[in-house]
């Protein structure tokens, strides 16, 4: 075809090609089968003939095809393979001065003596309806020729043939007949080696400059806090480790001590879902851990792990006392947000990565945004309450910078919240 370019190859399927012309086209993989799975569903559906549905035999758990069906799918058979037809002829009549075409089978032999076999020129309808694939008809075509000398002695079969106005090529071609490049001579490879020499070893010494960021996911949770629901919800579809040694006991069937995960879980959903207003005391707390229990929001075992005192010391603070008074608190926040790699590794900077977390609770203020993160570590000391913001800075940070983007307001303050000896710290 003609290009911008000057002379040039176009690639494309045959629906794209209606209404174009080209002055040579190859009509490839003509042994390709129809599609004909939908006429195999056990509902089928027609927009004259209804619907038709396959008889299911209870006892021997069997099914059969009923007549409505077998009519269905033999008259959606016949029009997908008469659009197939009109596909063919389409692909035909876009050639100018020559059409090739090529049809490629492991067991050419056997289906051409079986197309020999029903073929009685003229070719008539009931012939045709026998094709498996747009090449069967273009075989049955060649083999009322006189030019498909080759395909009958290599099929060996007899059919009648007639010479035609337009002449056609055909050709037989077999594994054997592929050109096997022979080797080089040692003096010829001394002189290709000599002269590419350099080119291999610089090829040979390629190193890709971005292997790490291949091996990084390219989604991330933001949260570091492990085994909770909400986190494990929002890190859905990321790769996990499978355990070693075999899966762990269900937790209902142990009878061994909570461990410090199950009590954080539990924890966190009594913070997620109890009343704030109703936290002024422990009774108060408690009166909401059994609301949440009867209500499904806690198991039993989850409700006998919620520290009532710690969370009540916690509303006693002038943090916990300004939630309660706020109406613009969020909780549980889930969010997936693009983030640049750099935040995972300086190595990974112009990479984009999903990052996904959730924050357990963000204060809405006029001034901006207060990011709070619960915390059920075992710490005491000021040193160790150091020593885990550390640690969490990173994830904290990383809620900061997903919630001004979403809200679109600055985050005044990030600070970790220390269930256990009920102290705040905060991180710049």
């Amino acid at each position: 075809t003609e290009t911008a370019g000057g002379q040039g190859v176009m690639i494309q399927s045959i629906h794209k090609s209606k209404g174009l012309e080209y002055p040579i086209v190859f009509l490839c993989n003509l042994s390709a089968g129809f599609n004909l799975r939908d006429a195999r569903e056990p509902l089928l559906i027609h927009p004259e003939l209804g619907l038709g549905c396959a008889a299911v035999d209870r006892k021997l758990r069997l099914r059969y095809p009923t007549m409505a069906s077998r009519a269905i799918c033999q008259k959606m058979q016949e029009e997908s393979v008469s659009e197939e037809l009109r596909v063919l002829y389409v692909a035909m009549t876009r050639a100018k001065d020559r059409l090739v075409m090529t049809y490629a089978s492991k067991y050419l032999q056997r289906e051409l003596a079986a197309i020999g076999s029903a073929l009685r020129p003229p070719l008539d309808v009931l012939t045709s309806r026998q094709a498996d694939c747009l090449g069967h008809w273009v075989l049955m075509a060649a083999l009322c020729r006189t030019e498909s000398g080759a395909l009958k002695n290599f099929a060996q079969i007899q059919t009648e043939s007639s010479v035609s106005n337009l002449p056609w090529v055909i050709r037989l071609h077999t594994g054997s007949q592929v050109m096997i490049q022979p080797p080089l001579t040692l003096a010829a490879a001394g002189e290709t080696e000599a002269r590419d020499w350099a080119q291999v070893v610089a090829r040979l010494g390629f190193s890709y400059p971005h292997s790490e960021a291949v091996a990084a996911p390219s989604k991330r949770t933001a949260t570091q806090l492990k085994g909770r629901y909400l986190d494990e919800e929002a890190a859905a579809h990321t790769v996990t480790p499978r355990p070693r040694g075999g899966w762990r006991q269900p937790a209902f069937l142990s009878e061994a001590k909570p461990d410090g995960r199950t009590i954080g879980t539990a924890n966190h959903l009594a913070l997620q879902f109890i009343r704030y207003e109703r936290c002024g005391s422990v009774n108060g707390v408690r009166a909401e851990v059994t609301r949440l229990a009867d209500e499904e929001f806690l198991t039993p075992q989850q409700a006998a792990l919620v520290d009532c005192e710690k969370i009540t010391a916690f509303f006693t603070t002038d943090l916990g006392r300004k939630l309660m008074k706020s109406p613009h608190v969020l909780r549980e926040f889930k969010f997936s947000v693009f983030e640049d790699g750099s935040v995972l590794s300086p190595a990974l900077a112009g990479e984009q990565v999903m990052l996904q977390g959730v924050v357990d609770c963000c204060l809405d203020e006029p001034d901006g945004l207060v990011i709070i993160d619960y915390k059920t570590d075992r710490v005491r000391t000021a040193q160790e309450i150091q020593e885990r913001g550390k640690r969490y800075r990173g994830q904290i940070l990383s809620y900061a910078r997903a919630m001004e983007r979403i809200h679109g307001k600055k985050v005044k303050q990030c600070l970790l919240y220390f269930i256990t000896p009920g102290k705040t710290l905060e991180i710049t």
